[in-house]
């Protein structure tokens, strides 16, 4: 499915914030992955694409401090839109890490999923099963910083007039 730019922004961007009402059972969040549980708040984020001669760009860029993700233990995740007034829903996530330096991630997948998502499922950057999944890594200590920080990318997909696109985006514990 090929989409042009501005509708790609549109869905990445509302991705990030819809949500809704869903639930997820108490035991399926691993302890030792607490360091996930909480609110983080977006500090900086980028759209990448492949332009025509081949070459890596910056497609977009997000404004830090206009969303934020929140995590909770049992495993309900909530969705913030914190600059166009659009009201706070649920929805649920999941961790899988692959790969633990002590309480950091290095590699892992972070599935989030909402009714909005679940609507675009096969979609753009959306799986199958509704949920959007993110690379994820994470740094507890961040060099020069004071709070953790964790990162996710989405996978690349197509999006008109590029071959493909990708997001990157940071998040800072609040």
């Amino acid at each position: 499915m090929k989409i042009s730019l501005l509708h790609l922004y549109i869905l990445v961007f509302t991705g990030l914030v819809s949500t809704s009402s869903m639930c997820k059972k108490d035991e399926n969040t691993d302890p030792e992955f607490t360091s996930l549980i909480g609110y983080w708040k977006l500090k900086s984020g980028k759209t990448f694409a492949i332009n025509s001669n081949g070459q890596e760009i910056v497609a977009a860029t997000f404004n830090p401090g206009t969303v934020a993700h929140e995590f909770l233990s049992n495993g309900v995740y909530k969705g913030h839109d914190l600059v166009g007034g659009t009201p706070v829903e649920t929805g649920t996530w999941e961790l899988n890490v692959t790969k633990l330096d002590v309480k950091d991630i290095e590699e892992g997948t972070l599935s989030i999923k909402t009714p909005f998502t679940q609507a675009m499922a096969g979609d753009i950057f959306v799986d199958p099963d509704g949920s959007i999944k993110y690379s994820i890594s994470s740094i507890e200590k961040p060099i020069g910083g004071s709070k953790p920080i964790i990162t996710l990318q989405t996978k690349a997909y197509e999006a008109y007039p590029y071959d493909r696109a990708w997001a990157v985006y940071v998040f800072e514990k609040q």
